[in-house]
């Protein structure tokens, strides 16, 4: 017997045993069955039956030969107060099964239920099959991909969901790995990636031991620890810097929406003569070394030395600044008052470790 015909047979002999009345509903094409209590076969028949034509199912063999015909895989129950009783139902002939039988009900889930696979059903049925939250876990990673995918239950609910189960957080952060990585073909597409990355990110801020589990198959988290690539030229003179910059890289590793290569090196640009002003230097030049690679070289004269590695940093935490505050315009005043303040926290965190060690020496 295949597994739709146990299931609608067992669910059968569990509804007449709870007092319901079995009816058939057809069309040429289609065919549902339906079950009301005792005393609402009016309510069944004005409403379920318009586009059917029907008739009571009396016995076993009546009801097997129609759901072999019609490939029926559930009853309809038609009082909306009980539409728990098939997802019980289903539950329990879940937990009595082969695993085997386990993962086709949830391929099948709304088949087999009649219901809405949704945070909801989902929930409900993990409540009832799992006794403890480890059971939750593995209960989870064995929903097949096609059905509990990133586009139809947000990773967001699953987690708010997962944290009213005091998990352990090793066993939490393994799920979430496995959980992700059996999705990766979704969570490589532009509306998807983002949000996954951002959910990661809020869950482990930038923790790089915690998140380096995902770099080999998520592109959009590993990009966060990716270096800029750029090359750093210190000229003869010792008051010109040339800074070379991959901009078409440097804007896959931002991975700012709709911020291409063109925008990261106007923005470099932009921020230069910032900086110029800032440190009043005499010149800033900008020369394209590959137009088709998009490699940009960038250049600062002054009448004292440069700092390399300070000018180096300053772009790339700049960037990344950028990245956080689309909404700041890279102009001459915002970014002097930008580079005021890190000069500020600098100096505070210098002072800060002088102190500390004037006290050890004492």
């Amino acid at each position: 017997m295949k597994l739709n015909e146990d299931f609608v047979l067992s669910f059968y002999r569990d509804l007449k045993e709870k007092g319901y009345q079995l009816y058939k509903g057809y069309t040429t094409y289609a065919g549902r069955i339906f079950a009301c209590q005792k005393g609402q076969e009016k309510e069944l028949k004005q409403g379920w039956f318009d586009n059917f034509s029907h008739e009571k199912i009396h016995n076993e063999a009546l009801l097997l030969e129609f759901v072999k015909n019609y490939n029926i895989h559930h009853i309809n129950l038609t009082n909306e107060k009980e539409q728990n009783v098939p997802l019980d139902f289903f539950i329990d002939y879940y937990q009595h099964t082969s695993s085997e039988n386990q993962l086709q009900m949830f391929k099948l889930f709304e088949k087999f239920t009649g219901v809405n696979f949704n945070t909801d059903s989902l929930t409900y049925v993990l409540d009832r099959i799992s006794n403890n939250s480890k059971e939750i876990l593995t209960n989870l990673s064995k929903i097949p991909v096609s059905v509990l995918d990133i586009f139809t239950i947000s990773v967001d609910d699953i987690h708010n969901y997962l944290k009213t189960k005091n998990i352990e957080a090793e066993d939490l952060d393994k799920f979430y790995v496995k959980y992700f990585k059996a999705r990766k073909n979704q969570i490589k597409y532009p509306h998807t990636g983002p949000k996954v990355k951002d959910f990661l990110l809020n869950l482990y801020g930038r923790d790089e031991e915690k998140l380096s589990p995902y770099f080999p198959f998520f592109n959009h988290i590993k990009q966060e620890f990716d270096e800029i690539p750029w090359e750093v030229d210190e000229m003869k003179s010792p008051y010109v810097v040339a800074i070379r910059i991959n901009c078409r890289k440097a804007s896959q590793i931002l991975c700012i929406p709709n911020f291409h290569e063109t925008q990261i090196e106007n923005e470099i640009q932009s921020f230069l003569y910032g900086f110029k002003s800032y440190k009043n230097l005499d010149e800033i030049s900008m020369e394209d070394v590959d137009k088709n690679k998009k490699i940009v070289e960038f250049r600062c004269y002054s009448q004292e030395p440069i700092n390399q590695a300070e000018l180096n940093n300053l772009i790339k935490d700049y960037l990344y600044f950028k990245r956080d505050n689309l909404a700041v315009e890279t102009n001459r005043s915002n970014v002097a008052k930008w580079l005021m303040e890190r000069d500020l926290r600098v100096q505070l965190s210098e002072n800060a470790n002088i102190t500390t060690t004037k006290k050890l020496k004492i």
